[in-house]
């Protein structure tokens, strides 16, 4: 029997933001019969297209409804569980937006006439999604539903995680993504243990571009968000220190973000030539990937959920990666496919990093670009990893 898909993200398809569901959407489109997505996204316009079995909604942030919300005895009893007095502006807001998301399911399934035992609800973050799950379950809207967690909604340093025990109660299966994180979830929510088991996201390349000319040219590539958690400020202080005389270096930066005003002013202290390329699309970035001969890539990040999806992307194009070693970094790069950094580097033992690698004769460095593609090859490829996904889910 052919399951409909109920799928709750934060941005996607609107904005910028969730670029990584790009790829499993096409494998979710090829094994559901019909996928109904629903954001909370309230102000972006639709800058992505969906499969043609995909239906777009949006929530509506709308204030009349926080009047009624806790005329409904799940939500009040839930909040008394939860129940801090100084976070309870938070906790409000949370159930507000499961509500939302709630009312908009309940709305999908009455129109389109669906059958609690032919959906899959799949909320990609652990957050209102997910509760919005537990609620629509408890009230036999939907018989089972999952849920995927990254990073700002698994860590209690990331923030505040409520509802978590109650989600687990009631979904099925939870979905970390990354062993770190399974790990790090397990040990707050043992009794949850055998819900919980890692999936790797998967990025798709269908050009293998491993070997790369030695010349005097050295490109060198970041990419993140240009907020302050992202530390580029490290890498271009490294930069400005690098001793290397004989060949010519250009650093490149995809992405934006707020800090990108002070970075380009701190950049233009390099004497090497750089670029900041802005936000671009997945499409875009293999594209850059597989035009440019990139040496290494370079992440210096304080904080990570998962294993990023920006260096799944650089692996799969055999690019060694230079790494500090925070969340699930260390699953993707070790001594054979890079450099993994201390978790707060000092600017000395970045610019070392950078040096070796560098330095590195043809032989050495050829071997690191055969181990960095190997493992997106076997960790990290889209076709294997949402495949794997779906067939998991779809026997549950």
């Amino acid at each position: 029997m052919e399951k409909d898909l109920i799928l709750i993200t934060d941005h996607y398809p609107f904005g910028k933001g969730e670029s990584f569901i790009e790829n499993e959407i096409i494998y979710l489109a090829k094994n559901f019969k019909n996928i109904y997505i629903i954001s909370k996204n309230q102000k972006n316009i639709q800058t992505r297209e969906v499969p043609k079995n995909c239906k777009v909604y949006r929530i509506k942030k709308n204030l009349n409804k926080l009047t009624k919300l806790y005329l409904d005895k799940i939500y009040l009893l839930d909040l008394f569980k939860e129940f801090k007095i100084v976070n309870l502006k938070e906790l409000v807001s949370f159930q507000f937006y499961a509500n939302l998301i709630e009312n908009k399911v309940k709305n999908i399934i009455e129109e389109n006439n669906l059958k609690a035992k032919e959906i899959v609800y799949y909320s990609y973050w652990f957050r209102e999604g997910a509760y919005a799950g537990s609620i629509l379950k408890r009230k036999n809207k939907i018989d089972k539903f999952i849920s995927r967690a990254h990073g700002y909604d698994i860590f209690f340093e990331r923030g505040m995680q409520p509802f978590k025990n109650i989600i687990l109660r009631d979904l099925i299966k939870l979905y970390p993504a990354c062993k770190n994180s399974e790990n790090y979830l397990k040990k707050y929510y043992s009794k949850y243990s055998d819900k919980i088991e890692y999936s790797y996201l998967g990025t798709i390349n269908n050009k293998k571009f491993i070997h790369i000319s030695r010349n005097e040219e050295i490109n060198i590539v970041s990419c993140s968000n240009l907020i302050k958690l992202k530390r580029v400020n490290l890498i271009i202080e490294a930069l400005k220190k690098l001793k290397i005389k004989d060949k010519k270096i250009k650093w490149y930066h995809i992405g934006d973000g707020l800090e990108r005003n002070t970075l380009e002013k701190l950049s233009k202290e390099l004497k090497i030539d750089y670029e900041f390329i802005g936000a671009i699309s997945n499409q875009e970035v293999l594209k850059f990937y597989g035009e440019k001969e990139i040496y290494f890539f370079i992440h210096m990040s304080s904080t990570e959920g998962g294993t990023p999806v920006s260096m799944m992307e650089a692996q799969s194009f055999g690019i060694p990666i230079i790494a500090t070693n925070v969340g699930g970094v260390s699953e993707i790069v070790n001594e054979k496919t890079g450099r993994l950094l201390s978790v707060n580097p000092k600017i000395e033992e970045i610019v070392e990093a950078i040096e070796k690698i560098i330095n590195l004769d043809d032989c050495k460095y050829q071997e690191y670009r055969e181990n960095s593609y190997l493992n997106w090859q076997k960790n990290f490829n889209a076709e294997n990893n949402y495949s794997n996904f779906i067939e998991n889910i779809k026997g549950l």
